[in-house]
């Protein structure tokens, strides 16, 4: 059940254990970005910060992956993030609202905003 794995998602917290947000898109019905989105807001209901959930969907998502060089914004890291309008707090609904992407600290040719 969703309360069961909301109080699953606390006790990996609580015991400190490296999570990362998750989805099923591409399946029937799960759309990519959106779930995403929807995913980090399940792991706020948890208890997670907004730091620690953004955290969760970048560097650990990266790191689970074996791309230690993605997922955080550091000096001598490749800048590789979105960019939405609005503010901390409305984040991680703003993130269905991209205003860029850049790739390696350049805007991506391949986004184009409509």
């Amino acid at each position: 059940t969703l309360a069961g794995q909301l109080a699953q998602l606390r006790l990996a917290r609580k015991l400190g254990v490296r999570t990362a947000v998750g989805t099923g898109a591409g399946g029937v019905g799960i759309l990519h970005g959106e779930s995403m989105v929807e995913e980090m807001k399940l792991f706020l209901r948890a208890g997670y910060t907004l730091e620690e959930t953004i955290r969760c969907a970048s560097e650990h998502g990266a790191r689970f992956f074996g791309m230690d060089g993605l997922g955080m914004l550091a000096p001598g890291r490749r800048a590789t993030f979105l960019a939405v309008r609005g503010t901390v707090k409305q984040l991680p609904r703003k993130l269905s609202y991209l205003e860029d992407i850049y790739i390696d600290g350049r805007p991506s040719t391949a986004y184009r905003k409509v």
